[in-house]
């Protein structure tokens, strides 16, 4: 059957004569795609080259023929036929059409998974694609890509099976296991930085991540039970060490703290419970204080403190909220003193009896 804008097509060049030949379900979709990766810079190379040199206007975008889906290749072959390779600005000189059929689709599937399980094989493809050429390559088609349509999201969202995330995730822990491709990782991340613009686009991101339905929910039960090896532990300590904080920063930490919700009788009661567990494991509390005794002997440690301590006190905000504190212990303190002095008036009036 015969769709609308299914068919041949071809670009051709006016002052030179030569042309591209391709194929598409929907020619009118594929046109405006063609020029705007053209006018982006980003086309197939001889396109691209011929584009840049002769412009536009040197260009017209004809429909050759209509025919049914099934027939695109072998009518793309039979046009392509009509004319020198050096005619033509594609890149293939077989034109076999891009509709590869099941048992192709399923080599070329098995031989990208042993490709990739090769050691070898892993390390040169990551190797080739950390070239500078290669990176700003995804670079300039990450930014000028077309954007994608809610139909299309919604139809990457439901082939992401539970299955198919288990397995990205297995794919990408063996990955991380070999060392040589931690090493390539680690190496391309080291001092890499990231400009305000892409830290306000990230950050955007993840905000409007969580803003999802159930987003939150799901995060949290992902990370249910998570526990770090004392490697990892060691090595967020070792980074944590020695990193200051920005005021900008601590004042950012500092209204999250205020806007977030109230902690539910519930939460209070799990961490007080994770609390007790990990002070009753053999010598954790003996650990805890020598750390403690080690940070606060350290040179600088108690100076800074203190500084710390006059800096707060002197901010208006801060003697409130203490003075609050204060009036709020002293009313408990008193309360309880009255609640004692009551009990002992009622212990007395029961035992005037029994002496008597």
């Amino acid at each position: 059957m015969t769709t609308p804008n299914c068919g041949i097509y071809e670009i051709v060049n006016l002052l030179s004569g030569k042309r591209y030949i391709g194929q598409s379900v929907n020619i009118a979709q594929r046109f405006r795609q063609h020029k705007h990766v053209l006018r982006k810079g980003i086309a197939s190379e001889y396109l691209q080259h011929a584009w840049n040199k002769y412009g536009e206007a040197a260009f017209e975008f004809r429909i050759v023929c209509l025919c049914p889906r099934e027939e695109l290749s072998k009518r793309e072959d039979l046009e392509a036929e009509k004319y020198n390779f050096r005619q033509l600005y594609n890149i293939r000189e077989d034109y076999g059409g891009t509709n590869h059929s099941p048992e192709t689709v399923a080599k070329l599937r098995a031989a990208t998974a042993n490709w990739w399980a090769d050691p070898k094989g892993r390390v040169q493809m990551t190797s080739a694609m950390n070239t500078p050429a290669a990176k700003e390559a995804r670079s300039k088609a990450g930014l000028n890509k077309l954007p994608a349509t809610d139909e299309t999201r919604a139809k990457m969202s439901a082939n992401m099976t539970s299955e198919r995330r288990a397995k990205i995730s297995d794919d990408m822990k063996q990955q991380w296991a070999e060392p040589e491709y931690r090493k390539t990782q680690l190496e391309a991340l080291t001092g890499r930085i990231v400009s305000d613009e892409t830290k306000a686009r990230m950050s955007a991101a993840g905000k409007k991540r969580f803003e999802r339905p159930g987003e939150r929910a799901k995060i949290s039960a992902a990370n249910m039970g998570r526990k770090h090896t004392d490697a990892a532990k060691r090595k967020m300590s070792d980074a944590a060490k020695g990193k200051k904080k920005s005021a900008e920063h601590c004042r950012k930490l500092s209204e999250a703290s205020k806007c977030r919700p109230p902690i539910s009788d519930e939460t209070r009661r799990k961490i007080s419970e994770a609390g007790k567990a990990r002070y009753a494991r053999p010598g954790e509390r003996d650990k805890r204080a020598e750390r403690a005794k080690a940070v606060w002997n350290s040179p600088g440690h108690r100076e800074k403190v203190r500084k710390g301590q006059v800096e707060a006190f002197a901010k208006p905000e801060v003697k409130k909220r203490m003075s609050a504190a204060q009036k709020a212990k002293w009313a408990r303190r008193k309360a309880a003193q009255v609640a004692i002095v009551l009990w002992l008036i009622s212990m007395g009036e029961q035992l005037v009896p029994i002496v008597n």
